[in-house]
């Protein structure tokens, strides 16, 4: 299909998947601008707001690393997503220790690795939080 026949939200997802590609080939700078890319199709895509806050935090920019992370739970909390929560879970301890680790004048840990269908979806997590 031509790319302007692609729905804005498949779109975003497409350029979400395109980030994680260019961050395992070792291009943070690349995958930054596919989950701004996707985020400019859809503000509120929780997979793309979670990576980008990822790539915020291992450059050591933790407000921003912050806010795009608050975002991705919100929209997991919205729509119910159990992936994108049990994602935004495995998250929140490196967000963490990032924010530790800056503000400690160190760098912050190596990025963390998730992937979309990590996760089982028999999983019984708890929702509230």
């Amino acid at each position: 299909a031509a790319r302007g026949s692609l729905r804005p939200r498949s779109r975003a997802r497409y350029y979400t998947k395109l980030g994680r590609a260019e961050e395992k080939l070792g291009r943070p700078d690349r995958a930054y601008d596919q989950y701004k890319r996707a985020l400019r199709l859809d503000p509120e895509h929780g997979l793309a707001n979670l990576h980008m806050g990822l790539s915020y935090a291992t450059a050591a920019e933790m407000r921003e690393a912050n806010r795009h992370w608050r975002k991705a739970r919100r929209t997991a909390r919205r729509t119910g997503d159990r992936e994108l929560f049990q994602m935004i879970k495995t998250s929140k301890r490196y967000f963490q220790q990032a924010i530790e680790m800056v503000e400690r004048g160190l760098p912050p840990p190596p990025p963390l690795d998730l992937d979309i269908g990590m996760f089982d979806d028999d999983d019984d997590t708890d929702w509230d939080w």
